[in-house]
């Protein structure tokens, strides 16, 4: 069993014993979301886990080819499904929270004729919550 499997068993269990609707809204995110098999895949999208995606250290590292689908989206498809924005660090992968932000909700199939308002909305769901 590696490392993912057993997060992902904890946070089964969590779900499990939890009352709420989405008890990870706010608390967990899981990063990148690159390399994971299709179990892991699979048991992420039952859970609805947060995942945090930083395009520009993606493309920079050669973990995604921006003419290809973003790894990301073997899990979830749509704007509204629990992806959230990161960006790993603006000196070094020379992307920022604005060009991040339009590429993650491009992949994710955003309307381009909409403003962003609903999509700033639907990402301030995941915020770390206190």
């Amino acid at each position: 069993m590696n490392d993912v499997d057993i997060i992902l068993d904890v946070l089964t269990s969590w779900r499990k014993q939890s009352n709420s609707g989405n008890c990870f809204q706010g608390k967990v995110r899981l990063g990148h979301g690159i390399f994971l098999t299709e179990a892991q895949r699979s048991a992420i999208k039952t859970l609805q886990l947060p995942i945090e995606v930083c395009p520009s250290c993606h493309e920079k590292l050669n973990w995604w080819n921006k003419s290809k689908p973003h790894p990301v989206t073997r899990i979830y498809q749509m704007w509204k499904d629990p992806v959230v924005v990161g960006t790993d660090d603006e000196m070094i992968f020379g992307g920022n929270a604005k060009e991040e932000n339009h590429t993650v909700l491009e992949m994710l199939g955003y309307p381009k004729d909409e403003k962003a308002d609903e999509a700033m909305v639907h990402q301030s769901k995941f915020r770390f919550a206190y």
